[in-house]
This record gives C-alpha cells, structure tokens and sequence, in this order.
C-alpha cells in the first residue's frame, strides 16, 4: 500500500549510485555530500546523489497512460535508473510516479509544463502565476527521494518566433531557476529545449540553470561538437532521444515518411546511446524517448512496447544499460512489401512481411491500417486482410481514395512484437 503523499513528501533522500561506467569513470568525487548536485569543472562534471556519482539512464514516461506501478519494475528491469516526466503537479498522478518510482529505485526528472503560444515580453502575470505553482510543487515534493532535479519548460524556444522572444523566454526561466534553487537547494535545476542553437540564450540568460537539456534524435551525433564550439560553462543531459524522427526520414514515394524497420530503429537507439556515453564529463546521461503501451502512430513510431509487447529497441537499451529481462527476443520481419504502388478503393493487393524467430516461437500477425501517413490519434483500426501462407495476406483497400499507411504487428506469444509499416496510395 502506497505510503501517505505527505509522508513520502517528508522523506529523507536515500543513495543512489546506479550509473553508466562510460559517463563516471573520469569524473570527481563530489564535494556535497546530500542531494542531487552538478560538480566538477568544466569538462570534467558530474551528476552526483548524496556524493556518489550517477549516470542518468532512463526513459521518458507519463504516468498519465501507464500506471506506474505497473509498469516501473520493469523500467527497472531495464537497467535503467530514470524516468523523465513533463508535468509534475501535486495530484495523485505526481504522487503515484513518485511513490513507485521510489519503490523501484528510480528516480524522477520532474517536468513543468510551460505553456507555448505566449508572448514572453507581456506576459507578466503567466510568469507570476507559473513561479508561484512550481515553487509551491518543488516546496511540497523536494524531500521526496524520488527526485533528480526540476526541468522547467518543453520545447518552448522551438516554438516562438523571434531571438526577442527567446530571450524574454530564457528571462523567465532565470526567475525560474533563482525561485527554485531558494526553494529546494538541494536539487539541479534545468529547461528542455530541441536545438542547441539555443544553448547561448540559455546561458547568457540564464546562468542558475546548472545544467543544459536536449530533446534530438537524428541530430544526436552533432552534440558533442556543438557544445565543444561553445564557450559554455554547464553540462547537459539528453532529455529525449531515439530513432529519427518522421519529421528527419526521407519520404515515400507517396510523399509519407519512411518508417525505419525495428531493427534499424534499434540499431538507432544503440548509436543514440553510444552518443551519449561518448561525452562523458560533458553529458551527464539521457532518458529515451519513449516507454509507453500506447498504439497510436506516434507511439508505433518511437515507442518501446506499444500495446505492452517489447520492441527490438527495448531490447537495444537492456543491452546498453545492463538490464535482466529474460532471454527471449522477438521476431523479427526481413521486409514489408506490396504488391502493387497504388490500388482503386475496394479492390484487393498483397502485404507480404515475411518474419522469423530467433526463439523459434509461433507467431502471429495483425494487420492494421489507418488514413493518415503519420500524425493521426487514435488506434489504427483493423483491416480487411485474408491469410494467404504465413506472412502473406490479401488485403482489401478501403473505399475511400488517399493515402492509407498499413501495419504489420508480428508477435511471439511471449509479449515480443516487431511493427512494421509502409504507405499506399488508394484511387478511385
């Protein structure tokens, strides 16, 4: 049973050590002893809980989708120490994440969301009323032993349109950081943004940051050099990373982004972490985008286990972390192809996804498809598809023309899946 939120509030933090040898090996003991703390010099940094070195490996997690305490054992099993969120409040969602994250030897990066569409330069009173809400949540959780640090603030840089408003933004987050470190010395404070082009605002800004964060994916190799031809004085963490965005592939030829394969989207993750680890006094750690049970595109996209079955990209980060989860794997499709390019609605073509097993485990197929290449909510329903030979299926298009983007899930029976999709066009 979940101890009382104001109990577990009241918690003394505990030590916690887990860490990538890769990122602390060259770094130096810290000089706190207590709390979560940035040490070191410049190229030399690192991450330390109650004086001990931590490596942050984790993963990316609302606990909004998935019940934590579901699901964070296996965050866990993963090898993983972290899990990121963007929207700490005091609710029972927080207070759930919290309680189990520490259950699990977890710790939080705990997000605030910031709203985007604002007018950093007149928007005052937001500014007021959002320092006031998170200093009164840093206050209510900062001994909860949960937390890692206070991440303020998602992307917001990418989204306004000017260097005025980029610096107006990174003046907030400044009054930010300053109300936070009075509330809660004891823990770093950072903000998320997507590109490191805006590091120079965040640091002439707002110097209280006491570490940089990053949301890249295919970019994720360029970091390391960005921040070499910086004059920067704080580390950083990866906040989101993975494989290549939809918005980074090369399209199809209907225009549509192509999906990697899962073995290709693990083999992402791999090189993503190997970016991470290739930084070490300098990067501080990573939490990959993203664990969820979700099944929508996005999630079939960048996912780890959609609809609870593992991914070979979960299994990527196992390897990486040095998780135990067992030794099953999933199966794994050589190649998704139809029969044809176009198809009128309402006729047939083939899906041929071809799959083995490493296990050798029977397996299963489901065909989904949905109307929109990428970008869609919701789950892609069903599809009109007969079973041919294994792998091989008949599928009906839908009566509709456009372009329709069919899934291939093949599974193992021993929740393992691999997802792979492609795009047809359907004419009239």
């Amino acid at each position: 049973m979940p101890r009382p939120l104001l109990a577990r509030a009241i918690a003394t933090t505990a030590a916690l050590a887990l860490g990538t040898a890769a990122l602390v090996a060259a770094q130096p003991a810290a000089a706190a002893t207590t709390g979560v703390h940035v040490t070191g010099t410049t190229g030399h940094w690192s991450l330390t809980v109650d004086g001990q070195p931590y490596a942050v490996k984790g993963v990316t997690y609302d606990p909004k989708v998935n019940a934590p305490a579901k699901y964070l054992p296996d965050v866990h099993a993963m090898g993983a120490n972290t899990v990121r969120d963007w929207g700490t409040d005091i609710s029972s969602t927080t207070h759930d994440l919290f309680t189990a994250a520490e259950d699990n030897h977890l710790r939080v990066i705990a997000g605030f969301w910031i709203d985007y569409g604002q007018d950093w330069t007149t928007n005052s009173a937001y500014q007021s009323q959002m320092i006031s809400e998170i200093t009164k949540t840093v206050t209510f959780y900062k001994n909860s032993d949960a937390v890692l640090m206070w991440d303020v603030g998602n992307e917001v840089m990418q989204n306004l349109p000017s260097s005025a408003q980029r610096a107006a933004y990174a003046k907030f987050i400044e009054k930010a950081a300053k109300a936070i470190h009075k509330a809660d010395p004891d823990h770093p404070v950072t903000s998320t943004d997507s590109q490191t082009s805006f590091w120079p605002a965040y640091e002439k800004y707002a110097p209280s940051l006491d570490l940089f964060a990053l949301n890249t994916y295919g970019g994720i190799t360029s970091v390391k050099k960005a921040w070499g031809a910086g004059t920067y004085t704080k580390p950083y963490i990866l906040t989101e990373a993975g494989t290549d965005g939809y918005w980074e592939v090369p399209a199809d030829r209907n225009g549509q982004p192509t999906q990697p394969s899962d073995a290709a989207a693990a083999a992402d993750y791999t090189a993503a972490w190997k970016a991470i680890v290739g930084d070490p006094g300098v990067a501080l750690g990573g939490t990959m985008f993203h664990y969820s049970n979700e099944t929508d595109q996005n999630a079939i996209w960048f996912g780890l286990r959609p609809g609870d079955l593992k991914r070979a990209s979960y299994y990527a980060l196992v390897k990486a972390w040095g998780g135990s989860v067992g030794a099953n794997r999933p199966p794994v499709v050589s190649q998704m192809k139809f029969s044809t390019y176009a198809v009128k609605a309402g006729k047939t073509f083939i899906l041929a996804a071809p799959a083995t097993d490493p296990d050798r485990d029977a397996i299963a197929y489901a065909i989904t498809r949905t109307p929109l290449a990428i970008g869609a909510n919701g789950i892609p329903p069903a599809a009109h598809a007969t079973k041919l030979t294994p792998g091989r299926y008949t599928v009906k298009a839908p009566a509709t023309p456009g372009v329709y983007r069919f899934y291939a899930r093949v599974s193992d029976g021993h929740g393992n899946a691999d997802y792979e999709s492609r795009t047809i066009r359907v004419t009239r």
